[in-house]
């Protein structure tokens, strides 16, 4: 196990004084964290580091970076597998779920007006001579005072407004 602790020198400073002193990580436990798919935030936590250190770790160092990919792809196979065998057991949400996601496979939405009829879009623009005030004040949605509804300035879901109507 102590194989798998691994310290780094940090380069000396051009004063000559040493910096903090180096931070031992357990690459072991590196990677089985990185195998149950924990973030760099957990890892960090479990490690009793920084999230910056362990960026650093990333961006330096090599090895580190082998033992945390190792890691993730042990995680995302073994993830794989018990997806598979639930598959294979006849679990009719994994059949689907793998289905969409290696074989391209999707569902069909259709959407249609009342009693399958199409929906139909009646498109008004202002006429030279409404102004836009007038405009919004006939057709755009209403909250329960009557008055027009606006998010940020534009017009939300004017589809739900005339739900009520």
């Amino acid at each position: 196990m102590t194989d798998n602790v691994r310290t780094r020198k940090k380069r000396m400073p051009p004063n000559g004084e040493a910096g903090a002193p180096p931070i031992e990580i357990d690459l072991a436990m590196v990677e089985r964290l990185a195998s149950i798919q924990c973030t760099d935030a957990e890892i960090a936590a479990v490690l009793g580091v920084s999230v910056d250190t362990l960026w650093r770790r990333k961006r330096d160092d090599p090895e580190f970076v082998e033992f945390l990919e190792r890691g993730k792809g042990k995680g995302r196979a073994t993830l794989r597998r018990l997806q598979w065998q639930q598959a294979q057991k006849g679990n009719a949400t994994m059949l689907v779920w793998l289905g969409k996601q290696t074989l391209g496979q999707t569902d069909k939405a259709e959407i249609t007006g009342k009693d399958g009829a199409p929906v139909t879009f009646v498109i008004r623009a202002p006429t030279p001579l409404e102004s836009a005030d007038e405009w919004l004040n006939l057709h755009a949605p209403k909250s329960l005072n009557g008055e027009a509804v606006k998010s940020n300035g534009r017009l939300i879901n004017h589809d739900e407004s005339q739900n009520g109507e």
